[in-house]
């Protein structure tokens, strides 16, 4: 995508690069959110996901992308390490082979279909990007939900000294 919009090889490199120190700055951070199993990760890291592509929706300048790679790369790995912190919490090893299969089907299937897109207009992949990036939402707060583990009531005992 960096390319198709216009920055050069080096520059990607060199974002890419930064985004990968980015991801190893804010870990424990995201391990905090991850280890209060509340879900939050999730929600806040779908949200930046989909977001870091708004600027792109509105313009096709090469100067967005640090920016938005930045913002992609807080909310993929925010949502990424709560939803594996989440599977490999509890399944199998069935469940997580099942998973990794998913997993790459899902990418494989996803590059089928947006390589083409990226090639017709970087704006349309932009757009599409969002477009997922809000089904990932819904679909998170769907998901957290259907997963909750329910809070035990705080049931007050009352204790009769009288005797």
């Amino acid at each position: 995508f960096m390319v198709v919009s216009g920055v050069t090889v080096i520059a990607a490199g060199a974002v890419q690069s930064a985004t990968t120190l980015l991801k190893f700055v804010i870990s424990p951070v995201v391990g905090a959110m991850t280890n209060s199993k509340n879900g939050r990760e999730m929600t806040f890291g779908s949200i930046l996901q989909s977001f870091g592509w708004l600027p792109w929706i509105v313009s096709s300048a090469p100067v967005l992308v640090p920016f938005s790679a930045i913002v992609w790369t807080i909310g993929s790995h925010f949502y990424q390490t709560g939803l594996a912190s989440r599977w490999y919490g509890c399944r199998s090893i069935a469940g997580i082979a099942a998973r990794e299969v998913m997993l790459g089907t899902g990418r494989i299937i996803c590059l089928l279909c947006l390589v083409p897109v990226l090639s017709f207009s970087p704006y349309f992949y932009a757009l599409f990007a969002f477009a997922l990036g809000v089904v990932t939402i819904v679909y998170t707060q769907s998901y957290l939900r259907q997963t909750a583990v329910p809070v035990p009531q705080k049931i007050p005992v009352v204790i009769d000294r009288t005797e």
